[in-house]
């Protein structure tokens, strides 16, 4: 398999999932810059990444907000988000904010990788 040289800005405010998921995903060979929630617009902004994967949820935050945001700033309008959470509305809320897909939580690894792929491979044909 063909390792991977994009970068991601990785999202989640439980530091075990986010450390696990960094590990994932620097094993698939992305650059992963970590967040816990509250500085994903300046990491985003600063960084550039080719994906964002965000969890709905986090403590003084919402996941959604910060897709609107980055959706309706020019200068990270076209980066992908994609949303991750295990709560009942996160499909609707993925739809509403404008992010680019939704994985629900638990996670399942290798759906998650697919999706990144298939994320990715969309936005840059």
């Amino acid at each position: 398999m063909v390792k991977s040289t994009r970068t991601l800005v990785l999202v989640d405010d439980e530091p075990d999932i986010l450390e696990a998921l960094a590990i994932v995903l620097t094993d698939e060979g992305y650059t992963v810059i970590t967040d816990n929630g509250k500085n994903v617009e300046k990491k985003v902004q600063q960084y550039k990444p080719d994906l964002v994967l965000l969890d709905v949820l986090l403590s003084g935050t919402n996941g959604g907000d910060i897709t609107r945001n980055l959706k309706k700033n020019l200068q990270t309008s076209r980066i992908p988000v994609i949303l991750m959470s295990a709560h009942p509305n996160a499909e609707k809320i993925t739809k509403d904010c404008g992010a680019d897909a939704f994985i629900p939580k638990p996670l399942e690894v290798a759906e998650m990788l697919e999706k990144i792929v298939h994320v990715l491979q969309k936005t840059t044909n």
